[in-house]
């Protein structure tokens, strides 16, 4: 009897890379920077072991877990999920069986509502993989990448494993230890994930879903999400010029963001919105709202 010696390497493997990432950040990392606005901060901030932590909790803690309160704002939960659906419920390009909030496929049933998945969905700024996991009650094959190499480590563990244990703080200096869990009705191996950078995709994520001799202006993606992503790009134009080649016709990108504008990541003169534009007279300045996104996707060819 016994495992194989295939089996057995396999596990070393896993073991291995859980170990890296539990060690990859030693107690001097743990750094108490914020990802909020009132924070700063940069690309960096996401690089250490507590942001790490923060995100697992965000995209896969229990919710009594999150909000131990029975009067907190709980309608606020479930954010990855929410963004998933949403991308489900616009995508044209493949049909889909019907959703509902908080709804989902088995790993035997495959889509949602007991019907076979199809399509193919790419999360642009995935962070930890919530949504990516997400994404795949609805469709066949998900993407996500982001520019993160902690990140994208945190989403390869969390997918071959189903659970990452994390430390979230209780209150000033006193934490808690808890764990992050994939929900079992998801299918892992539909998702992959991989390290780059929104502002220069790589060419293998772009064209190849237009027809005949278009097949390179519009892309293969049947749903293309960008969560918490533009306004923490150093150029959210370029990101937004490519994203006609990333959605094949009939397809949806869904952008979800604060609009949380901080130079730390974009200089002032790459912000879409945010600031006052100034018109004839002082007095009657207005502010420049996020609603010029739609005018510049139509601008670079994108549907609105």
């Amino acid at each position: 009897g016994g495992a194989s010696a295939a089996t057995v390497a396999a596990a070393a493997a896993q073991f291995a890379a859980a170990a890296a990432f539990d060690t990859a950040f030693d107690a001097g990392s743990m750094s108490t920077a914020s990802t909020t606005p009132a924070g700063g901060g940069g690309p960096a901030v996401y690089e250490n072991r507590r942001v790490v932590d923060e995100y697992v909790q965000f995209h896969f803690g229990k919710p009594e877990d999150i909000m131990p309160y029975k009067d907190g704002p709980h309608s606020a939960l479930r954010f990855t999920a929410r963004c998933a659906d949403l991308c489900a419920k616009h995508t044209k390009s493949v049909k889909l069986s019907s959703i509902g909030v908080g709804g989902g496929a088995s790993k035997g049933s495959g889509g949602v509502g007991g019907g076979s998945p199809q399509g193919m969905a790419l999360d642009i700024g995935c962070a930890v993989g919530g949504a990516s996991f997400e994404l795949a009650r609805h469709f066949k094959e998900v993407v996500g990448i982001d520019f993160s190499r902690a990140f994208v480590q945190a989403a390869k563990l969390m997918k071959e494993r189903g659970k990452l244990a994390y430390t979230a703080v209780r209150e000033a200096d006193i934490t808690g230890r808890y764990e992050g869990v994939v929900p079992d009705r998801i299918d892992r191996s539909r998702v992959s994930f991989r390290q780059g950078d929104a502002c220069k995709l790589p060419s293998s994520l772009l064209g190849g879903g237009g027809p005949g001799e278009s097949v390179a202006e519009f892309g293969r993606y049947d749903a293309v999400l960008a969560s918490n992503l533009l306004c923490r790009l150093p150029d959210p134009a370029e990101f937004l010029r490519a994203c006609p080649r990333l959605v094949r016709p009939g397809g949806v990108l869904v952008l979800v963001s604060p609009y949380s504008w901080l130079e730390a990541w974009t200089p002032r003169d790459k912000w879409l919105g945010g600031y006052y534009r100034a018109t004839a007279t002082a007095s009657s300045s207005k502010p420049s709202r996020a609603s010029a996104l739609m005018a510049m996707m139509r601008r670079g060819g994108g549907a609105a």
